[in-house]
């Protein structure tokens, strides 16, 4: 999976490593001008997901992660303990929109089919808008295949990695 992203690293090293740096790699690998409204994105994901995933070193994040055969990216793609979330950011979004819990789950659902990695994974999309509310969901994980997408704050995304774990724990 390493090559199909922008970045990747283990969740440990991601968490160690300076945003600028992570930017930079990030910069350096896209095949388009990075714009400033795109870096300024990626500082807040980062940023973000630096928070969220505060004290989980175990398992790997890739950042822009290239769908095969779809030619779609996905912001981030973050496996622990075998469940892989398909995270979708909507940087400033005060809301959660239909379309874009429908591109979250359409990312989950291209790996699945189209990365062989992913054929036999619990898939979690999250849908997190930057500026929203707390949603209050909670995930409902699959033994296998593509869980209902979940919407998150940014509060609230450390919180439901945890259930989603916990859950496939107990199952």
């Amino acid at each position: 999976m390493a090559q199909r992203a922008q970045y990747s690293a283990r969740v440990g090293d991601f968490l160690d490593e300076p945003a600028d740096s992570i930017l930079g790699k990030l910069t350096a690998t896209s095949a388009h001008n990075v714009e400033l409204p795109q870096r300024n994105a990626w500082l807040d994901e980062i940023t973000i997901l630096k928070q969220q995933l505060a004290g989980y070193c175990e398992g790997h994040l890739f950042l822009e992660f290239s769908i095969p055969r779809m030619g779609k990216r996905a912001d981030a793609v973050v496996i622990i303990e075998g469940l892989i979330f398909v995270i979708e950011f909507k940087v400033g979004a005060t809301e959660f929109l239909a379309a874009d819990r429908a591109q979250a789950i359409d990312y989950a659902l291209d790996l699945l089919n189209f990365h062989e990695g992913s054929h036999d994974a619990s898939l979690v999309p999250i849908l997190v808008a930057t500026a929203a509310a707390p949603s209050g969901d909670s995930p409902q994980i699959a033994k296998k295949g593509v869980a209902s997408c979940v919407d998150a704050s940014v509060g609230e995304l450390h919180r439901l990695l945890r259930e989603a774990v916990d859950q496939a724990v107990l199952a």
